[in-house]
């Protein structure tokens, strides 16, 4: 049996919680959600992902002291990752790099379709640090709050538009979700676009990263630590007042 912990930076059961994550179990396959210890709605700004990381250094340590076999993270940006791969030894998967990385396979040209604007240049830059900004059409979305209701008719109507703009104008041929609230909507988005005529390959991150990352503990791969070097014990001590050791 396969155990991948989602781990969410912030703390928003209405974001997720073990219901949303029951459609991608099998028996093969356990999935189990974590939380930073802050009451944070939404991460959408580089000055919340920077005050984040020591929240998300403590949860992956732990998910592996508790013998979880790799972690992935439930944000479309990335929050310390370099660091949270030095932390431990099983695979830490990114929604955000994972998504893009499948999306270049999968296609020419990828947009990101995301639901507040101040990620759009913090996922701008993480296309070029992944090298992939020569295939990306476009970032583009709708503002919502994180306590509207993503389900209403009007925002699914705009989510609609916005991915048949990127289509038709931006000629994007591949659309990835660029937020983790968007867990389940590929169908309903799908079928209106069907309705204006277009076929169109949508990519999901969260299902994506969690079958990516069992995947990964499948192949028995995860990250080097000839780069991803971890703490010694000096070093842990030295920060244990913040990691809460």
């Amino acid at each position: 049996m396969t155990h991948i912990r989602v781990i969410l930076p912030g703390y928003n059961t209405k974001v997720l919680n073990k219901e949303m994550l029951k459609p991608f179990e099998s028996p093969g396959l356990e999935l189990s959600v974590d939380y930073a210890d802050i009451a944070v709605d939404a991460v959408r700004h580089e000055f919340d992902i920077a005050l984040m990381a020591p929240y998300l250094i403590k949860k992956v340590i732990k998910a592996e002291q508790e013998k979880v076999h790799a972690i992935v993270i439930d944000m479309m940006a990335d929050v310390a990752m370099r660091a949270l791969r030095e932390a431990v030894t099983i695979p830490v998967v990114s929604l955000a790099e994972t998504a893009t990385h499948v999306a270049a396979m999968m296609g020419n040209n990828f947009a990101i379709i995301n639901t507040t604007d101040e990620l759009t240049p913090i996922q701008e830059s993480l296309v070029r640090s992944y090298g992939l900004y020569d295939r990306l059409a476009c970032i583009q979305g709708i503002q919502l709050d994180p306590h509207d209701d993503y389900r209403s008719e009007k925002i699914i109507h705009g989510l609609v538009e916005q991915c048949a703009d990127a289509v038709i104008k931006k000629r994007a041929d591949t659309l990835i979700f660029g937020s983790g609230r968007l867990i389940g909507y590929r169908e309903v988005i799908q079928k209106g676009l069907e309705e204006k005529g277009l076929q169109i390959t949508i990519i999901e991150p969260l299902p994506t990263g969690i079958y990516f990352a069992k995947f990964l503990v499948d192949s028995k791969i995860s990250q080097s630590k000839y780069v991803y070097r971890s703490p010694n014990a000096s070093t842990l001590k030295t920060y244990s007042k913040i990691l809460g050791n």
